[in-house]
């Protein structure tokens, strides 16, 4: 490929990225959505939707690769596609955690929660997840170190909810208000929901170390 050609697939990968980011936070909102409505039905639909994230991924993969074999690529532009490796690769995880809140959701019994206040952490630790794939997104399209940044903080805040989940579980568990399958269920479900920030926090570190203002040039 001639310099042309490579900038027009760099900048091709850049709307790979953008559509699987956009994908992916559609596919959260959708498994938070199951846990809040205590739907199960939804799940067939996020499969479906973390398939279309796979052969997503897949295909940001093959083009990544074709650009590093056969492209006349600059520094920067090497550098962009090997974060655009790892991003991709943080949002696929992302993705498969979003089905497996979806089967957790199916694996109990979940009218029994409806007035468990030991689960009040959850319920905030989602809304701050699905906070952090927005700004994610919102950070690399903008290019904006700044905001990636600022993810960290908020990240501390999700770890330290998921530590409060697990001892309120627990603690709902021994004390016989929550069936021990249920709680063990949503306990899967804050720990996911961290590794989720843990990928997002990932994708923010590409977007804060990486010039991505030269990486079309």
């Amino acid at each position: 490929m001639d310099e042309r050609q490579v900038r027009g697939e760099v900048q091709e990968l850049e709307r790979q990225l953008i559509a699987m980011g956009n994908m992916v936070e559609s596919l959260f909102a959708d498994s938070v959505m199951a846990l809040i409505e205590r739907n199960p039905g939804v799940l067939p639909g996020l499969r479906a939707e973390d398939c279309r994230a796979h052969e997503r991924w897949l295909e940001i993969d093959k083009l990544c690769t074709e650009l590093l074999t056969n492209g006349e690529l600059d520094p920067e532009q090497v550098r962009f596609i090997c974060a655009g490796i790892k991003i991709a690769s943080d949002l696929k995880r992302t993705a498969d955690e979003c089905v497996r809140i979806g089967e957790g959701v199916r694996s109990c019994e979940l009218d029994s929660l409806a007035t468990a206040g030991s689960l009040g952490s959850i319920p905030r630790m989602a809304a701050l997840t699905q906070s952090m794939l927005s700004d994610v997104i919102e950070a690399f399209i903008r290019r904006d170190a700044a905001q990636a940044a600022a993810l960290h903080l908020v990240f501390r805040e999700l770890a330290s909810l998921n530590g409060r989940a697990v001892k309120e579980l627990s603690e709902g568990i021994t004390g016989g208000e929550i069936p021990a399958a249920v709680g063990a269920a949503f306990v899967g479900v804050a720990q996911r929901l961290e590794r989720i920030g843990d990928d997002v926090l990932s994708i923010a570190n590409q977007v804060r170390h990486l010039d991505l203002r030269n990486s079309h040039q």
